[in-house]
């Protein structure tokens, strides 16, 4: 089981499964949602909404919707002719390990604008859509989710991580992508550290070892090739960093078709 916060799930692998889609409108003022071992989306496409959970109160308009963190107890109170849509949802990463959000309170508060894309799924979930496609559609929405957050919470070096998580195939430097950010070398170190734990450079080594492993589970390319495209001029200094970060070397790695 891995842990994360939610500004850091756009720069993951992640899959959505087990999605499920409801909209209802309200019969009475309030309603009782009970706890569920998902993540469920709240929103309303009219009227508005109280959320109480057992720790906080959010009041959603039409600019804004919640994101529950599992088994959270829900009383919804809202205007007579609010339409309500629940997304819920379970996270995993490229490993098939859940994926928890570490966020401190019990509760993230969302503002973005996703009405449309949170109505077309529960309209394409009810209509009996392939659930894969039901499952791709709620990925792509929670990454904007993730994105959405992460440019609240650590802007400044988001031209840094998109540069390389872009040209990971070429010869990426760390002034480079400093310069991108408008910061001095050190600088850009210090924020890559306060925003995901790492520096830069161990950060283009890790998305490198996430792409080499992603062309061994492939199968369709040889250690040598995936040295020449990612930039590893030496295969054995290759196998050797592969080995610590993954427990195996690129051999064993392709035999098991494990994902990092």
């Amino acid at each position: 089981m891995r842990t994360l916060p939610l500004a850091h799930l756009f720069l993951e692998d992640l899959s959505v499964e087990r999605v499920h889609a409801t909209s209802f409108t309200l019969s009475q003022a309030s309603r009782d949602l009970d706890p569920v071992d998902s993540y469920t989306l709240v929103f309303s496409s009219c009227g508005a909404l109280t959320v109480e959970t057992d720790r906080d109160t959010f009041a959603l308009t039409g600019d804004a919707l919640l994101l529950l963190l599992p088994k959270t107890p829900v009383h919804i109170h809202a205007d007579a002719a609010a339409r309500l849509f629940l997304l819920r949802l379970s996270l995993s990463d490229a490993d098939g390990e859940p994926l928890v959000l570490s966020d401190a309170c019990p509760s993230a508060f969302v503002h973005v604008d996703l009405a449309l894309p949170i109505e077309e799924l529960c309209i394409r979930y009810q209509q009996g859509s392939m659930q894969s496609d039901i499952e791709n559609a709620a990925r792509a929405m929670l990454l904007r989710l993730s994105r959405e957050r992460a440019e609240r919470e650590f802007s400044a070096i988001l031209p840094a991580i998109d540069y390389i998580r872009a040209h990971l195939c070429e010869d990426v430097r760390v002034d480079t992508v400093a310069a991108l950010c408008d910061m001095c070398e050190s600088s850009l170190r210090r924020e890559f550290s306060r925003a995901i734990g790492m520096s830069p450079k161990a950060y283009i080594l890790r998305q490198k070892l996430k792409m080499a492993a992603r062309m061994l589970h492939s199968g369709l390319y040889s250690i040598k090739e995936i040295c020449e495209h990612l930039g590893f001029y030496d295969d054995a200094y290759f196998s050797k960093l592969f080995k610590r970060h993954t427990g195996m070397t690129p051999m064993q790695y392709a035999r098991g078709s494990v994902t990092v």
